[in-house]
């Protein structure tokens, strides 16, 4: 089994607290350089449906590319396999009196610099800070428009309104702006480009440690 940490979104580590959110989806990204057979980037490779485990026992996917026949390039989940876990790091900051651990999701009343507070951000937060981890239990790979509705809510994301005869409509509105609001910009992977995708389902596998104040 091993940890490695994964960037989350306040109101996303939220919802993975209370158990509305088991699923994470992250864009595929190749990291292999050698042999370098196709430009650095996902498109146009297409993954095969068949999940391999690489030398160190990571799920992998073989990918092909239409522009280099017979050749082939092996994606494997930076995230881990099944069992391993993932701890959260998400936007904190250390308390200046008391030395206890704010968390931006829910401290939200403290500003930048009040009293000394002075929030860092996610990528910064060191591994005994955290308050959540996750067990990974299961892995695929799909394209980010094959998600179901099911998924959507594991997503943490909820229709605007359940009495609505438009839920569905609603529900896949509001996963298809919190996508965008990730993605689009950041790295150019809007919904509309479909990047293939990891796929992540995942259970919180311990209550979170009150270190707020």
């Amino acid at each position: 089994m091993n940890e490695r940490p994964i960037l989350m979104r306040g109101p996303l580590v939220i919802a993975s607290l209370e158990n509305r959110k088991t699923q994470t989806r992250r864009v595929v990204i190749p990291t292999q350089r050698t042999p370098r057979v196709a430009p650095l980037r996902m498109e146009p490779w297409l993954i095969d449906g068949v999940q391999e485990t690489d030398d160190q026992g990571l799920p992998c996917w073989a990918g092909f590319h239409p522009d280099y026949p017979g050749e082939a390039k092996w994606f494997s989940c930076p995230y881990g396999k099944v069992g391993d876990r993932l701890w959260v790091r998400e936007t904190w900051a250390r308390h200046p009196d008391c030395g206890g651990i704010l968390y931006r999701a829910t401290d939200p009343g403290w500003d930048d610099n009040d009293y000394g507070i002075k929030w860092k951000p996610s990528i910064h937060m060191p591994r005994w800070a955290s308050r959540l981890t996750l067990e990974i239990i299961g892995v695929r790979v799909e394209r980010v428009q094959e998600i179901s509705l099911d998924d959507m809510r594991a997503e943490g994301v909820r229709p605007t309104t359940e009495a609505s005869l438009l839920w569905r409509e609603t529900l896949r509105e509001n996963f298809i702006a919190l996508w965008d609001s990730i993605n689009a910009k950041r790295i150019g992977c809007s919904w509309d480009v479909n990047p293939w995708v990891w796929a992540i389902s995942y259970r919180r596998i311990a209550q979170p440690t009150e270190r707020s104040v």
